[in-house]
């Protein structure tokens, strides 16, 4: 026998019905005009993959100097390299951060939601002398409509001291400020 769920309203399945999966893809009309929501949505690279690789070798390297003890990185260091990770959410005003190594092979990262950029119009320069593993990069002020989005980060040029095009990165969170 389904009940009703106390803090999503949703139906949840009873023992031998439909999934959770499925009641869940059948609430998404529910779940995206939640107002109330400011769960963070975390995309944790070191476990898990992007959607789409748009250009480039991407693996994961543990390192125990890095945040989160490792990186989700691109060893083709090519202008071009990039991946889409995928997200659902109610619509609001959220704030974007993302670690992003700075190194001497670092270059420079252009971020876009649903295929318009958002950040710095020049990108985000990841080249330094010395290396910077705790860069956390923030963009604020992001309206969002509710449902399926998508965040595009690609390598697009890069500093005239830089010897590559690399993105390191461990965690990107999408959080919801209202």
């Amino acid at each position: 026998m389904s009940t009703q769920t106390p803090n999503l309203n949703l139906t949840k399945p009873g023992q031998g019905e439909t999934g959770w999966r499925d009641a869940l893809n059948a609430n998404w009309d529910t779940l995206d005009a939640m107002s109330y929501v400011r769960t963070c949505i975390f995309w944790n690279l070191l476990t898990g993959q992007p959607e789409t690789i748009i250009q480039g070798t991407w693996y994961r390297q543990q390192d125990s100097t890095r945040l989160d003890c490792g990186e989700f990185r691109n060893p083709t260091i090519a202008n071009g390299d990039g991946f889409i990770c995928k997200c659902r959410c109610p619509a609001g005003t959220y704030t974007l951060r993302f670690n992003a190594v700075k190194h001497t092979d670092g270059g420079i990262v252009k971020i876009y939601i649903d295929d318009v950029q958002v950040g710095n119009a020049g990108g985000y320069d990841l080249y330094a002398g010395a290396k910077d593993v705790l860069n956390i990069i923030e963009i604020t002020g992001l309206t969002l409509a509710a449902g399926e989005h998508s965040l595009k980060f690609i390598e697009d040029g890069k500093n005239a001291s830089s010897t590559g095009y690399r993105l390191r990165t461990s965690g990107i969170w999408l959080q919801r400020t209202a």
